[in-house]
């Protein structure tokens, strides 16, 4: 309601038959004219060659050019505008009527009437209209992961934890948990290997040599009480 008076306002401001938004782009048009050749065919055509290349074809009785800008804003292109400056005519005069002042004010003159609040609407003295029943519309079922997205997951301690992604299955879960079994007993021997490794270099001194390999050497050899295993010294002379 505001917007129609405050239009119908702004239109009985116009200076002349043309809004102010039309005359500068009026303005900018001209400040685009290029260098055309100007061919008078009659009849109100004409043909507009280009310098640089382009040629176009311009009806004044019929305001439409080839370049199709005038035909479908209703305002002459630069082509079109040559024309006219050169036949000595004034570039308003060729916009469309639609951009003209009494076409304006015929478009926001009618009037909204104003109108009194509910409280004061006549009573028909029917019943008032009932809101129908609500039904629920059917729907597509959510996805599994779309609904842990949602919802989220309970926890141990009764919070909602919100989880993105598929909830696993419990195949998923029992293999996950076999995994980590594997890994820690890998673990559990790699320490023991490196356990038994530290003990036998503190014992030998050598890093190759084990502590079991030393004591079943010390068991294995017999001493030598008898003398039966020395040399002989006859042989060696």
């Amino acid at each position: 309601m505001d917007r129609v008076v405050r239009k119908r306002e702004f239109a009985n401001k116009w200076v002349d038959d043309l809004g102010p938004k039309i005359h500068k782009k009026i303005e900018k048009i001209k400040n685009r004219y290029g260098d055309y050749i100007i061919y008078p065919c009659g009849e109100g055509k004409f043909e507009a060659g280009g310098v640089h290349g382009g040629q176009h074809t311009i009806n004044l009785q019929q305001q439409s050019c080839s370049y199709r800008r005038w035909d479908l804003t209703g305002i002459p292109c630069e082509h079109a505008a040559w024309v006219i400056d050169e036949s000595s005519g004034e570039l308003e005069e060729y916009v469309s009527d639609w951009y003209s002042k009494l076409s304006y004010l015929t478009s926001y003159g009618n009037i909204m009437h104003p109108m009194n609040g509910p409280i004061m609407w006549e009573k028909s003295g029917k019943a008032p209209i009932k809101l129908g029943e609500f039904v629920k519309q059917l729907e597509r079922p959510q996805s599994v992961a779309k609904k842990a997205t949602t919802t989220g997951l309970a926890n141990p301690l009764g919070l909602q934890i919100p989880f993105h992604g598929p909830i696993p299955t419990q195949k998923e879960e029992d293999k996950k948990g076999d995994k980590e079994e594997e890994e820690d007993k890998e673990g559990d021997n790699e320490s023991i290997t490196k356990a038994n490794r530290k003990q036998s270099i503190a014992a030998t001194g050598h890093p190759k040599l084990s502590i079991s390999g030393v004591n079943q050497n010390r068991s294995t050899k017999k001493p030598d009480l008898d003398g039966q295993n020395r040399p002989n010294p006859a042989r060696i002379c």
